[in-house]
């Protein structure tokens, strides 16, 4: 249900995990829920004051980073991961959908995603029917994962910078769903974010990416990697979606050649971590 333009049950969630974390002493700050108004002022209200996380903070060096942002990348993963697991061990109540909804509301999202790539001549038939052969044996016999709340969008620009601490934002997808989305959301952005440029990162963002499993395995117990998988394969198919919604746009200036050769390289990317999971054995190059 939406009331001008903001989901009721994710502002119902928010309010809700907003009074969890007042009570509490966590050590990350949220956006205080006032009202469905969406005049800038009361909406600027709702939103900690920060330093978004740029692409810079995990090109430069960790000396840099942290003078630049008061925070090394390896710091800031793992606050980010303590309070996922804060969020996930959330008891609150709430009208929980079924395994096999959640599931099939999933699948139906990642076909349509395939689809859609298909008739914009992205991908090849048989790269197409590949994915969505994976996605159908998700459906019958993957595992997901545990359920809970979960932030919904979970990337490393809705964490904030502030004092030396966090800030999260972007509630507006908060919803009852498989936890491990919010990890595998979280994982692939700094992958995706650290790789748009070709500079030899792979070992410090594998680095990163251990310490922020690891801290959060530390305080939820050992995650099932199998369901990880599962997870991480939906974060990529969803982020191919924004990136085939960027896709069709025609440049006509130096700033839009600019951007659309980085939407490529994302879009490359997001096929190269595909072909990674053993899903898909072909790429077709526009």
């Amino acid at each position: 249900m939406v009331e001008h333009g903001v989901n009721l049950e994710a502002y119902t969630l928010l309010r809700k995990i907003f009074s969890k974390w007042k009570d509490s002493s966590a050590p990350f700050l949220l956006p205080r829920p006032l009202s469905y108004k969406e005049s800038t002022a009361t909406l600027e209200r709702t939103w900690i004051k920060g330093k978004p996380v740029s692409v810079l903070y995990f090109l430069m060096p960790e000396p840099l980073s942290r003078i630049a942002y008061s925070m090394e990348p390896s710091i800031f993963v793992e606050k980010s991961a303590e309070f996922l697991a804060w969020l996930h061990n959330l008891e609150v109540k709430f009208n929980n959908p079924s395994l096999k909804a959640l599931r099939e509301g999933h699948v139906n999202k990642m076909q349509t995603i395939v689809d859609d790539c298909l008739k914009r001549q992205l991908i090849k038939r048989d790269v197409a029917e590949g994915i969505k052969s994976e996605v159908d044996r998700l459906f019958r016999h993957g595992e997901w994962g545990p359920v809970s709340i979960i932030h919904g969008d979970f990337k490393t620009q809705n964490v904030l910078i502030t004092e030396k601490n966090i800030a999260i934002i972007d509630f507006d997808t908060t919803r009852y769903d498989f936890s491990y989305l919010d990890l595998a959301r979280f994982a692939y952005n700094i992958k995706l974010r650290s790789n748009k440029y070709p500079l030899p990162l792979e070992n410090r963002v594998e680095h990163w990416n251990f310490i922020f499993l690891r801290k959060y395995e530390e305080l939820c117990g050992n995650a099932n990697r199998t369901a990880l998988k599962t997870c991480y394969f939906r974060a990529l198919l969803e982020e191919l979606k924004t990136v085939y919604i960027s896709y069709s746009t025609k440049a006509r200036s130096l700033k839009e050649n600019v951007s659309f050769f980085l939407i490529r390289r994302n879009f490359n990317y997001i096929i190269k971590e595909l072909k990674s999971l053993g899903i898909i054995k072909n790429v077709h190059k526009t």
